[in-house]
């Protein structure tokens, strides 16, 4: 269980990073105007469930071949699932 302490430098800590990704800033300088250690900011990056890899994102996909096909799926880390898509 998490005490106040560690909840509210989350919660500060969550803010800088939202702060951070939409400043256009790079990490170094946002880290250096707001006087926080850049090390602190990846600790608290990685630890957060905010880190843009988690968000799902869709993408539209128009298949261009004919009916009856089949489509493999193929996720950006190599993973293609065992099944595929028919269109």
């Amino acid at each position: 269980m998490e005490n106040n302490n560690t909840s509210d430098r989350a919660g500060i800590m969550h803010a800088h990073i939202e702060a951070c990704r939409t400043s256009g800033q790079t990490v170094v300088s946002y880290c250096k105007e707001h006087r926080l250690a850049a090390s602190k900011y990846y600790y608290w990056q990685k630890r957060l469930p905010i880190n843009a890899a988690t968000t799902p994102t869709f993408t539209q996909v128009t298949p261009i071949a004919t009916h009856g096909s089949a489509a493999t799926i193929c996720y950006p880390n190599g993973v293609r699932p065992g099944w595929a898509v028919l269109i």
